[in-house]
């Protein structure tokens, strides 16, 4: 079946992050990381490394606990005390109560889902794919954002070819001193691909782009006006009671001018700028159907935060309480997970 188009995986991560910034409910919180460590395992691929391990996903959890202690003793309010901490110790001296350990303990995974969530889509969208969502208008922090992204994992993978080829050699890492061995060619091999990837961009023409000194300057002008008649509507708004004509209307209408001339330069910037693909991604049925099924947990999730849904708030300030649970929110959360059933496992740079 193959994977799921970017585009598709790109409003799933928005779509989470979207709801996490909705939700402070533990309940939901902890139904969403079950959803996102399903998805994580079942489109883990087959290359045997530790980013692309079951470990990490658990090694994450850690941040709970250190989130939950660091609230406990630099947070000291609420009505159920565990203990007290004596003396005058800045920050730390105090009660500390169990409403400070479920505050942490929720913002620990609220982090926690955070991390998954990008790692998840790191896992499942190759770099490629994802540069080309970006605009052409931003061709060079594409290449520039490709190049950064991408050194990591070839590090990795390098300095594990270079210990396995040293390993066959006969040669043990005993001290640090050993090190040195391994860390040389690994320099010596990281600046000989800088050289070999600034070759490339100079022969590609990165250097030299479609764009007159004229067109620039009108880009700039188009910008300041785009800012200035944006400033202008939002002041408007202020200053318009005082005026004893409603002209609400000239608010908006500097507004959205000022928009179209600030985005306007990078609509034309992004004609003039050609481009190559070489492999282009495919909109499928089943592409359609993912992205359907996001854009109805979106508006069914918009629709109970309208009607100010009480499960979607929780705080355990003053008082500790048990957070209330709409089932159908936590059926809503259950389709996030649906992506991860479309597609295949795959293995990807």
């Amino acid at each position: 079946m193959g994977r799921l188009h970017s585009f598709v995986w790109l409003v799933w991560l928005g779509l989470v992050m979207w709801i996490v910034s909705l939700i402070r409910n533990p309940f939901y919180l902890t139904l969403l990381w079950i959803w996102i460590a399903i998805i994580n395992i079942y489109t883990r691929g087959t290359e045997n490394t530790i980013w692309n391990s079951v470990w990490t996903l658990w090694a994450s959890l850690g941040i709970i606990p250190m989130s939950a202690l660091f609230n406990m003793l630099t947070t000291h309010f609420g009505d159920h005390i565990l203990f007290t901490i004596p003396g005058k110790i800045p920050l730390l001296s105090g009660i500390v109560t169990g409403e400070a350990l479920v505050y942490g303990l929720t913002n620990g995974l609220v982090l926690n889902v955070i991390i998954n969530a990008f790692w998840t889509f790191n896992r499942n969208v190759p770099i490629q794919s994802l540069l080309r969502l970006i605009p052409r208008a931003f061709y060079p922090m594409a290449v520039i954002s490709s190049i950064a992204v991408t050194f990591i994992p070839i590090t990795i993978r390098q300095y594990q070819q270079i210990q396995e080829a040293q390993a066959i050699r006969g040669q043990r890492r005993n001290n640090l001193r050993d090190t040195l061995a391994l860390m040389m060619p690994l320099l010596t091999s990281s600046l000989e691909r800088a050289f070999q990837l600034a070759e490339v961009l100079t022969a590609r023409g990165f250097h030299n782009p479609n764009r007159s000194a004229k067109s620039l300057t009108a880009h700039r002008w188009s910008f300041l006006a785009g800012l200035i008649l944006i400033f202008s509507g939002w002041q408007w708004k202020l200053i318009q009671p005082v005026f004893p004509f409603q002209a609400v209307w000239l608010g908006k209408f500097f507004f959205l001018l000022g928009m179209l001339l600030f985005f306007f330069p990078f609509w034309r910037m992004g004609k003039v700028s050609v481009h190559t693909r070489y492999v282009a991604e495919k909109w499928r049925i089943i592409d359609g159907l993912g992205l359907a099924t996001q854009l109805v947990i979106a508006i069914a999730l918009l629709s109970l935060s309208f009607r100010g849904d009480p499960s979607l708030s929780y705080s355990p300030y003053p008082s500790l309480m048990l957070p209330s649970f709409n089932p159908w929110i936590g059926f809503l959360l259950g389709g996030l997970s649906l992506p991860a059933f479309f597609q295949k496992i795959y293995e990807h740079d």
